[in-house]
């Protein structure tokens, strides 16, 4: 079964809202991010955070004095969490309205596991590496996601829709990208490197 936008949005409201207030603060891959980051790129160069959840990677890269935005489609956190930052209101499917070659650096962080199909999952990752100038950061989930109340919206709560091992991902992604870092962080593999 194919979600709509408007059907995911409502979803991922749900999770964010009924699950605890530190769900979705990527606090693990925040230090993995900036330093890869502030190795490679000045200060003042430009980081898309693609589907960036509660913003914390982009507050902490502002922090550092990059200039650092999002994309988002969670209606909550735009009341919530993201008061205060740049982030345009934006589906992954609709990642195509972003300029080409306009950020230094672009992340995804847990997002692609959650898209409907292979073929959505190989447009994202043409969408970001056409966005960046230079490097992807990409992180994913490859286990189950966490057990969270979506009232039966979807099949057994499973937010995951696909779910692949490491070396499937990673063979996904380096048809992208030169990987040059590699990290586990729980169950979410990160694949960190230059555009190819």
């Amino acid at each position: 079964m194919k979600y709509s936008n408007e059907f995911l949005c409502e979803m991922f409201n749900s999770v964010y809202e009924h699950t605890s207030p530190g769900y979705g603060k990527s606090g693990k891959r925040t230090p993995i991010v900036c330093d890869y980051i502030s190795k490679r790129l000045p200060k003042g160069s430009s980081v898309l955070d693609a589907s960036c959840g509660k913003g914390t990677i982009i507050r902490r890269l502002i922090d550092l004095g990059y200039k650092a935005e999002g994309t988002e489609m969670c209606d909550f956190l735009f009341k919530r969490d993201l008061v205060g930052l740049k982030v345009r209101k934006l589906f992954y499917s609709e990642l195509g309205q972003v300029d080409s070659n306009s950020f230094d650096a672009v992340l995804s962080m847990d997002i692609l596991e959650h898209l409907q199909s292979e073929g959505e999952i190989e447009d994202a990752l043409l969408n970001l590496v056409r966005i960046s100038k230079k490097y992807l950061l990409v992180a994913v989930g490859i286990g189950e996601s966490r057990p969270v109340r979506l009232e039966n919206k979807v099949p057994d709560n499973e937010i995951h829709f696909i779910l692949r091992s490491k070396d499937w991902w990673r063979e996904k992604i380096s048809s992208h990208i030169r990987i040059e870092k590699e990290f586990q962080v729980k169950q979410s593999p990160m694949f960190l490197g230059q555009i190819k």
